[in-house]
């Protein structure tokens, strides 16, 4: 019986949060350091993502919390593939 899948992988589908820094405060804690941030979903799911766009068929198992992050997330990942 062949595989279904290429690729199985378990693992942390995680969200990679990204600041822009201009002018990094050294004495001013309460400066604001950052004008830009941008979120990207990282960790194994990122991997996932790009063994798929490679070609591979890949299974992604994971636990994915049930908020505001895990929604975007799956929105992410499902526009990504």
């Amino acid at each position: 019986m062949p595989c279904k899948y290429d690729l199985l992988i378990i693992g942390d589908g995680v969200l990679d949060i990204y600041l822009n820094i201009k002018n990094f405060p050294i004495k001013e804690y309460t400066t604001t350091i950052s004008s830009t941030m941008e979120v990207c979903p990282g960790g194994t799911a990122a991997m996932a993502v790009m063994a798929s766009k490679l070609g591979l068929k890949v299974s992604f198992v994971d636990n994915i919390g049930n908020d505001l992050f895990g929604d975007y997330l799956i929105k992410e990942l499902k526009i990504m593939v």
